[in-house]
């Protein structure tokens, strides 16, 4: 998104080649995550507008209906696949699935003050103590104070920094602020239609439009100065080199930890695992062939891990209606299934307990019963 936003910003400041790229990256964030659709559809639309207006008017207008033929191109590879998905799927595609569930599925509403909560976090998630990479957790408000007011000050000086590039004909900095401020306003509003809880991943992908909001601001603030004092450039290239060798740095320090860390998996991976290995032993003694897994809400991550691991040794497993979108229509009910496993955490699972299930996995904290009805 973060990448999106910038070469947008190159085409509305008059760079045709850089059109082509709009749509790569427009059709990648919305195909990895159905949260920035709306985000990227803007950006790519105001991109798409500006190019056609540039074709009309503009003197090179050659270069811009080059870019456009090339720009059509690339659309048309990065979403053949999800096209002729949802021609040959069956019952029916992927798209019509996405459509289902945001057309006709009676949604909820996120209260305004929640909203913000959430947004605000992550658009200042880059500067806050407590940050983590989004893990299916539900959301948790942040302790710190600041984070409404910082990132309503970075977007007050992305405003500014437009502003101010209008003023001086500086046609990047004015489309770049422009688009920061659009795209945030956007994943405000994302946030608001968030239906039920809030989890950290349905959120997270806003934490590279407030860094990149926080970069604008600070450019917007530093650069008229700096030019000045810099007019040979040599000091912009060492502060360049200086920060990308120190990105380089970390990045690879972080995946050498990941790395490193598969050796000795979380705890959590390793209860999922065992959860997987009981699930198994269970199939093959029951000969249960293509069991119907009932989630509880707090347990999901567990169960993913497990369903996963149970996928790759080669089992079947289906689960309910309302987590196939989670898990892909290869896990929606079809009459096959022969058991019924429930995994819960407590209090659920001492319910299930009381109502006669047996259990047949127990790693604190998430247990497995099968259920009595059903086998």
């Amino acid at each position: 998104m973060a990448a999106l936003i910038v070469v947008a910003a190159d085409v509305l400041s008059g760079r045709p080649r850089s059109l082509p790229l709009v749509a790569l990256l427009a059709s990648l964030a919305g195909q990895a995550h159905i949260a920035v659709v709306p985000a990227a559809l803007t950006i790519g639309a105001l991109a798409v507008a500006g190019a056609a207006a540039r074709a009309v008017l503009s003197t090179d207008r050659e270069k811009w209906l080059h870019a456009i033929g090339w720009t059509l191109l690339v659309l048309a590879v990065c979403w053949a696949l999800p096209v002729y998905e949802q021609l040959t799927a069956r019952p029916r595609g992927n798209l019509t699935e996405l459509w289902d569930f945001f057309i006709h599925h009676a949604r909820g509403r996120q209260p305004l003050a929640v909203a913000v909560s959430a947004w605000s976090d992550m658009l200042v998630g880059i500067v806050r103590p407590d940050f983590y990479v989004a893990h299916g957790w539900p959301f948790v408000e942040s302790p710190v104070r600041w984070a409404e007011w910082l990132t309503l000050a970075s977007l007050a000086a992305s405003l500014s920094t437009t502003l101010a590039g209008v003023r001086r004909q500086d046609r990047f900095s004015a489309a770049i602020g422009g688009l920061v401020v659009v795209t945030a306003s956007i994943a405000l509003w994302s946030a608001t239609r968030i239906d039920d809880r809030i989890f950290d991943h349905d959120v997270f992908w806003m934490a590279g439009i407030g860094l990149l909001a926080m970069s604008t601001a600070a450019d917007g603030l530093v650069s008229p100065h700096f030019r000045t004092l810099d007019s040979r450039g040599t000091w912009a290239r060492l502060i360049t080199g200086t920060l990308v060798a120190s990105a380089v740095v970390a990045a690879t320090v972080q995946v050498n930890d990941v790395a490193r860390r598969s050796f000795d998996p979380p705890t959590d991976a390793r209860v999922a695992r065992a959860l997987a290995e009981d699930l198994e032993v269970l199939m093959v003694r029951e000969q249960i062939r293509r069991p119907l897994i009932r989630i509880d809400q707090d347990s999901w991550g567990y169960v993913a891990g497990a369903l996963l691991d149970l996928q790759k040794r080669g089992h079947q497993a289906a689960v309910e209606e309302d987590w196939v979108v989670m898990f892909t229509p290869a896990f929606r009910p079809d009459g096959r299934e022969d058991a019924v496993i429930a995994v819960a955490m407590p209090p659920e699972h001492l319910r299930l307990a009381e109502r006669g299930a047996r259990l047949v996995s127990a790693h604190e904290p998430v247990f497995a019963h099968l259920e009595p009805a059903a086998h």
